[in-house]
């Protein structure tokens, strides 16, 4: 999924987002313009391994996109 259409789609689901990563805060979010920094975030938030918040961001993306 190119950076601009997964920008577009977080705006969309971004109440699912939250309540999906319910440790990912406003500030935490409110910069995010690509799914790599979402991962990064994600990762650093609920100290995955980078391939673990991968896993974690798809399983989302199969939910909801």
């Amino acid at each position: 999924m190119s950076g601009d259409i997964f920008a577009w789609k977080m705006k969309q689901i971004l109440g699912n987002i939250r309540a999906e990563f319910s440790d990912l805060t406003e500030t935490d979010l409110e910069n995010v313009e690509n799914r790599t920094q979402l991962e990064g975030i994600i990762q650093e938030k609920y100290g995955l391994a980078k391939e673990d918040a991968a896993e974690k961001l798809d399983e989302f993306a199969k939910k909801y996109l």
